[in-house]
């Protein structure tokens, strides 16, 4: 099952992405009067929070760079939830409550498939990660992935956040056995822990080479 990230530290997920759809791309609605904030783009995928105001409204769509284009298509959302969002519809309504966050993300993409994440605080940040391995581990910056030989069966990853997660906001770590190639040989765990200090274990056969990526999602 594919988890909608709020946050993570990849610079590559699950493969080449196209070129751009949009260079840009916005929230508009009710909660910043209908004005631009705009949304952030990381492999493939547009990223970006609010904090309802509990004033406001919560109508809303989502602006892209052609200067003409808003998607939306009357969709009511809850909490965790992902749809398919069309163009030139009804305004969106992402029913929010007063002083909660609420993360947007979309794929980058003609006809946008896209979530919608609520937290009682902002987001977390992930600031680090490491692998424990008998043989220790490669890190590769240019991709951010670490790519760890597993021993024994067991690979535990230490991560650390920037602050304690608000309560729905979980933790994993998304691994593959062939550098993400297929769904079959890819997994989700959930980590464990409190305030900033996490980890997670990663099962594999002995000798195999785990690539992985932390991030985490109220899914």
């Amino acid at each position: 099952m594919r988890k909608v990230i709020i946050s993570s530290v990849v610079m590559s997920l699950l493969g080449t992405y196209q070129a751009m759809a949009w260079t840009d791309m916005a929230f508009r609605g009710q909660q910043n009067g209908w004005g631009t904030t705009p949304l952030t783009y990381e492999n493939g995928i547009w990223r970006g929070t609010i904090q309802d105001d509990g004033v406001s409204g919560d109508l809303f769509k989502l602006y892209a760079s052609d200067g003409t284009t808003w998607f939306g298509n009357g969709q009511s959302w809850s909490h965790p939830d992902a749809q398919t969002v069309a163009t030139s519809g009804a305004d969106m309504d992402y029913n929010g409550t007063g002083g909660r966050y609420y993360t947007f993300t979309a794929i980058d993409a003609s006809s946008l498939a896209m979530a919608v994440q609520e937290t009682a605080g902002a987001p977390v940040s992930i600031s680090g990660f490491s692998s424990e391995v008998a043989n220790g581990g490669n890190f590769d910056p240019t991709d951010n992935f670490i790519s760890s030989s597993v021993q024994n069966g067991v690979n535990t990853v230490d991560i650390t956040l920037n602050t304690a997660p608000s309560a729905g906001e979980n933790v994993y770590v998304y691994y593959s056995s062939d550098n993400f190639a297929s769904q079959a040989n890819s997994d989700f765990v959930q980590a464990s822990g409190a305030g900033t200090s996490w980890s997670a274990i990663i099962s594999a056969v002995n000798g195999q080479t785990i690539k992985y990526y932390v991030l985490t999602s109220t899914f």
